[in-house]
């Protein structure tokens, strides 16, 4: 089968189209015929070998695909998977626990770019215990966890800030419900919001940049404020004093889809509300841009260069 493999770590270049063996699933996994592959941050950490307990070279990567159950008792159902590293090949493994079906009328490529930004942004969203009428900043929000959050926290009653680089991305962020948008790369997002909110801040921070994002951040966040730490974007880490936290009574919470994955009782509550979100279609899937298989690094390089609104997806069954 072809696959896209990381021999060596490094940037985009390192990401090679080989010919590999098709997996073998052993008990409690499922094989599946891969026609899409969604394109994640996380992918792009883990290829430079920046992710924290990644893995070394010689993996494949891709943390989720859509496609058809390849063997088994369920052998040709269409289904979304969280794979966690081999997605980006042409037959792709899973556990049992973490392969969904398809809602009818969704097709492979948004399946394939539904989960872990969905998942993510609901998480966050539910760590954070979300209230009708607070105030949300959601950072990166035309990027693929950020337009679901974008979503997700308007359904639920949120006045939502976003945060992105062109005017273009937040006309459209607009667009999916975001009250307030700040162009970052123009403005000082803090000064902005806290002009927008008559300098009293906003009551939760979804966050992903770390370094100077992720403590000035902190400092918008008002009484009872929350802060959900998703990610590192900038590779860059900041030590908290506890005392920031203390005057304001905030809390700060770290997310790793990974460990809440695990939990089958949290992945039905996640799940049955998204899937109720899709079917009163308050929530789509936006894909920003469509790459081959063989063409991986350009699908690196595109998301790193932060050109896209919404999700990359690999089209594998189409190379």
């Amino acid at each position: 089968m072809k696959a896209i493999a990381v021999e060596a770590l490094g940037g985009p270049e390192v990401l090679h189209l080989t010919e590999s063996e098709v997996p073998q699933p052993a008990p409690g996994t499922v094989l599946i015929k891969v026609e899409a592959a969604g394109v994640n941050f996380a992918d792009v950490m883990m290829r430079s070998g920046g992710y924290p307990g990644g893995p070394g070279p010689g993996f494949v990567p891709g943390l989720e695909v859509a496609g058809t159950i390849a063997a088994g008792p369920r052998q040709g159902e269409r289904v979304m998977a969280l794979t966690w590293n081999g997605g980006y090949a042409e037959y792709a493994l899973a556990n049992e626990f973490a392969v969904f079906p398809i809602p009818e009328g969704m097709a492979f490529d948004e399946a394939a770019g539904f989960l872990v930004t969905n998942l993510t942004a609901y998480f966050a969203l539910w760590m954070a215990d979300l209230k009708p009428d607070e105030r949300v900043l959601i950072h990166a929000a035309g990027g693929g966890v950020g337009t679901a959050a974008v979503q997700l926290a308007r359904e639920m009653g949120a006045e939502v800030f976003g945060t992105a680089s062109t005017e273009e991305k937040l006309k459209r962020v607009k667009a999916l419900g975001a009250e307030h948008v700040i162009n970052y790369a123009q403005q000082d997002f803090v000064a902005e919001i806290r002009r927008l909110t008559g300098d009293e801040g906003v009551d939760i921070v979804l966050e992903m940049v770390g370094g100077d994002v992720f403590e000035r951040s902190l400092e918008l966040l008002r009484n009872l404020g929350r802060m959900v730490f998703y990610g590192r974007a900038s590779g860059e880490g900041r030590v908290v004093d506890p005392a920031m936290l203390l005057t304001n009574n905030l809390a700060l919470h770290g997310l790793y889809l990974g460990t809440l994955a695990a939990d089958p009782e949290l992945m039905k509550m996640a799940m049955d509300d998204l899937g109720e979100y899709l079917r009163r279609k308050k929530l789509r899937v936006l894909i920003g841009k469509h790459f081959p298989l063989a063409e991986a690094e350009q699908a690196h390089r595109f998301l790193e260069g932060r050109h896209s609104f919404g999700k990359i997806i690999l089209n594998v069954s189409q190379g």
